[in-house]
């Protein structure tokens, strides 16, 4: 809680020391109070400190939302770019959408058939 609200942020997953320990204990806490019918206050406690603090709860609660987010900025970079994202790229957004993408192809037997469909769909050269 300190740290959210000094920071005006959640804790960063990637990042090493106290904040990436601060970020797997509040995922775990989060994920174990969810399987708790009784543990929703608790949740939503949480997800009152601070938009950034919600926005990462949904995002653990439900994935989905953030796998359509990320499937709609490769069918918007596509489009605007006319190619896939690369690993290489010089800007950081791009090598992100990249390695997002690459992660989907690599494990699309995990996708359900309407993201895989919705893969497909996003663009001619996503498609192949």
């Amino acid at each position: 809680i300190v740290f959210i609200k000094q920071e005006d942020r959640a804790p960063a997953s990637k990042t090493k020391g106290c904040e990436g320990a601060l970020y797997r204990l509040f995922y775990n806490y989060v994920k174990a109070a969810c399987c708790y019918p009784h543990q929703d206050k608790h949740v939503d406690d949480l997800r009152s400190l601070h938009p950034a603090a919600a926005a990462l709860i949904q995002r653990w609660i439900d994935p989905r939302d953030a796998w359509k987010k990320r499937r709609a900025d490769l069918e918007q970079f596509v489009a605007k770019r006319n190619h896939l994202p690369r690993r290489q790229a010089a800007i950081e957004d791009e090598r992100n959408l990249a390695r997002w993408f690459d992660r989907q192809i690599s494990r699309r037997h995990c996708l359900s058939q309407d993201q895989l469909l919705r893969l497909r769909q996003s663009h001619v050269l996503v498609a192949e």
